[in-house]
């Protein structure tokens, strides 16, 4: 698979993990759905990484019930999707969900 493939694999990803947040966390299943209207996936996965989490993120919303498989860290860290991220937003990506 290509890269490029690959990277529209892990947008359709995201957009699947909003649509599956979406009835616990409302708010935060809109905030990426809108982020994923504007850029690719893979850029908005590289974004959340970059930023320090704010504490009434959907992150933190996830995390207080259990769902961090919902989250774009959680995506990040599919094996499948790994080759698409350096190896520092990948332990990024794994410090926020241990």
């Amino acid at each position: 698979m290509t890269t490029f493939k690959l990277a529209a694999e892990f947008h359709e990803h995201l957009r699947a993990l909003a649509q599956a947040s979406a009835i616990i966390d409302p708010l935060g299943a809109e905030q990426i759905r809108r982020m994923l209207e504007r850029r690719q996936g893979i850029f908005v996965a590289q974004d959340a990484l970059k930023n320090p989490l704010p504490q009434a993120s959907g992150f933190h919303r996830m995390k207080q019930l259990g769902r961090l498989d919902l989250t774009i860290e959680s995506a990040v860290l599919e094996p499948r999707f790994r080759i698409l991220f350096t190896q520092a937003e990948i332990d990024k990506a794994r410090s926020r969900v241990s």
